[in-house]
């Protein structure tokens, strides 16, 4: 078995990660982290780490599309943009991206979508506005050509001023137009004081990313399995071929054969909302379910090689181990604390 963890929100930006992970017991990271080696790397967005993991490069990966397949939709013909009902907040002065999952119904995403769509008519080759699956909270444009944007995910944008992660483009100040015309819409939206009286973020943008067309599929993908919860994933596997499924409790019930890639986000919520408890506690659940069981496969032979990707707002590292390396034993255990590019 070849095993790649991807671990976003491992990594907190260097000036803190020691406060935060000094006195945390994680021997079997460490154990792992100190017999591999480590390159680091420029921070990069989980979105983009996936795609880069099925060889999906390029300023603006074709994330709607891809997700449309992970949500069992098909991806029409023409171009594919996600257009996420988001809650954008003030927080410590500047606008921020509030939290991915709004909890949507199906009558209120049809609400907000009757809302927006006479607005989203209006630009250049506009075919169609559609919900994702029930429950995902997502909605996608049909274009017939991609637009002439970079746009970024919201994994990249969550934490950080939204000024810095507004479309960028020829094509932007457009968009930004008519973006500025759906939040006023959407101010009005029935279901919004409902949402406020029940204590719930209120819906009042649309966080446009990913445009682009289904590419051509690999012919030799680059795994057998993968496993997680995020419908990007899960639509990189499909149109790839590649089995996938819902990410186990533990490593124990994982796959043991064949090249397999996980991703464990657990991380990634508590870092967005540099909440030190929580990160700390599902370090710690890591640990128990997944770096310990993964490091006794290791060092006994029954792993034959493992690679973790692990992701930061600052800063990113590869991090591999080969089998040779069970025989550095003179190496020391490296704690995350004392991690720096």
């Amino acid at each position: 078995m070849q095993l790649h963890l991807l671990l976003p929100g491992l990594l907190w930006p260097a000036r803190v990660l020691h406060d935060c992970a000094y006195d945390l017991e994680l021997p079997a990271l460490a154990r792992l982290l100190g017999r591999g080696r480590i390159l680091w790397q420029e921070p990069l967005a989980l979105e983009q780490a996936l795609c880069r993991e099925f060889a999906v490069v390029g300023d603006q990966p074709p994330y709607a599309a891809l997700r449309l397949l992970g949500e069992g939709i098909a991806a029409a013909e023409g171009t594919w943009l996600c257009a996420d009902p988001s809650h954008l907040a003030i927080e410590q002065g500047r606008l921020t991206l509030g939290s991915e999952d709004l909890a949507i119904g199906a009558a209120e995403m049809q609400e907000l979508l009757a809302a927006v769509q006479p607005l989203l008519c209006e630009l250049p080759g506009f075919l169609g506005l559609r919900a994702g699956a029930a429950g995902s909270g997502h909605a996608y444009l049909q274009l017939q050509t991609p637009p002439q944007l970079l746009t970024t995910p919201p994994s990249a944008a969550r934490g950080f001023s939204v000024d810095d992660a507004l479309p960028r483009g020829a094509q932007a100040q457009s968009w930004l137009k008519i973006g500025n015309e759906v939040q006023m819409a959407l101010h009005a939206l029935p279901g919004n004081p409902r949402r406020e009286a029940e204590g719930r973020p209120v819906i009042n943008s649309l966080w446009f990313w990913g445009a682009g067309a289904l590419p051509v599929p690999p012919q030799a993908p680059p795994y057998t399995t993968v496993l997680g919860a995020g419908a990007l994933l899960h639509g990189l596997a499909r149109w790839s071929a590649v089995a996938s499924g819902p990410l186990p409790e533990r490593f124990a019930a994982a796959p043991r054969q064949g090249a397999t890639l996980i991703c464990l986000e657990q991380l990634a919520a508590p870092t967005q909302a540099l909440d030190v408890d929580a990160w700390r506690k599902a370090l710690l659940e890591l640990e128990r379910n997944w770096f310990a069981p993964i490091a006794a496969a290791f060092f006994s032979g029954r792993l034959g090689a493992l690679r973790i990707t692990a992701l930061g707002s600052e800063a990113a590292f590869e991090f591999s181990l080969r089998s040779s390396d069970r025989l550095r034993f003179w190496t020391r255990p490296r704690p995350l604390a004392s991690l720096s590019p």
